[in-house]
C-alpha cells in the first residue's frame, strides 16, 4: 500500500479559482480464499450481494448518512442496472478480499467474478464501518475522465464527480463540500460555459496531470487534475499566476 497521506491528498483537493477555495441476514457469495473473513471484508460482501439480489434499499442502509441524500435508492439501482450490468454481468462469486487500513478509515478490495469477466471493486469504508465510496477500475482514458469529472463538478454531478477520487480521499471529502467549493468558484466567474480543451502530460513514474482549459461566463481557467496510474484523481488546482 502506497504511504500517502490523506492530509497531503485533501490538500491536493484544493482549487485556487479565484477567489481562492479548496476545493439484514444475506447469504454470502462462494469464496475460495480460505482465511477467516474479517468484520469489513464481510461487510464488503454483504454489500455487493444486496446489489446481486437488486435490494438496493438494503444496499442504501450500508452508505454513511452524508451520502443517502446523493445515493438514493433509485440512483443505486440505476447505477448497477444502467452500468455495472451491461459492463459486467452479474456477480458470480468473490474470488478474493483484502482489507487494508488507512488513515480515519480502511478499505476493501474485492475481486469479483462477473458473468463477462473479473473485475476489482475498492470499498471505502469510514471507521464506524460504513461505505462513503467505491472504485471500479477505470477504462476510459484520463483525457476523458478529466473531461468529465470537470463538467460533473459544474453541473451538480456532483455525486458522479466525487466518484472519480481516490478511494483515500473519499474519507474527507463529500459531495456537500464539493458543491461549496464549486458554488464558490461560480460566485467569483460565472456560470460555466464549456470545456475548451485537455491535455495530458506525464509528472513523474506515479502521476499523470490532466490540463483542462475551461471558460466561464467572466474568463477562462486552466484546471489542473492530477490522476495516478489508476486513473484514479488525487489532485485538484487551478492556480493562476
Amino acid at each position: 500500500m502506497k504511504n500517502w497521506s490523506p492530509v497531503l491528498l485533501t490538500l491536493l483537493f484544493s482549487c485556487s479559482l479565484s477567489p481562492s477555495i479548496s476545493l439484514a441476514q444475506t447469504n454470502p457469495a462462494i469464496v475460495t480464499n480460505h482465511k477467516a473473513d474479517t468484520a469489513l471484508e464481510k461487510r464488503a460482501i454483504e454489500f455487493i450481494n444486496a446489489f446481486k439480489r437488486k435490494d438496493y434499499a438494503q444496499a442504501h442502509i450500508f452508505l454513511t448518512e452524508p451520502l443517502r441524500d446523493y445515493w438514493t435508492v433509485k440512483q443505486l439501482g440505476k447505477f448497477w442496472e444502467k452500468r455495472i450490468l451491461p459492463e459486467e454481468g452479474d456477480v458470480v462469486r468473490i474470488i478474493a478480499k483484502k482489507q487494508e487500513n488507512i488513515v480515519n478509515g480502511y478499505i476493501v478490495i474485492l475481486r469479483i467474478q462477473f458473468t463477462k469477466g473479473i473485475n476489482t471493486i475498492t470499498l471505502t469504508f469510514n471507521k464506524q464501518g460504513e461505505v462513503v465510496g467505491y472504485n471500479f477500475p477505470q477504462n476510459k482514458e484520463i483525457e476523458e475522465v478529466a473531461k468529465l469529472f470537470v463538467q460533473d463538478l459544474f453541473t451538480n454531478k456532483l455525486d458522479s464527480a466525487r466518484g472519480y477520487l481516490h478511494p483515500y480521499l473519499k474519507i474527507e471529502i463529500f459531495p456537500a463540500k464539493i458543491k461549496s467549493k464549486t458554488e464558490a468558484v461560480v460566485a467569483a466567474m460565472g456560470p460555466f460555459q464549456k470545456i475548451l480543451s485537455v491535455d495530458v502530460v506525464p509528472v513523474n513514474a506515479n502521476q499523470d496531470l490532466a490540463i483542462v482549459k475551461t471558460k466561464f461566463q467572466k474568463a477562462e481557467r486552466d484546471i489542473y487534475v492530477t490522476f495516478d496510474k489508476q486513473k484514479n484523481i488525487v489532485g485538484v488546482d487551478s492556480t493562476q499566476n
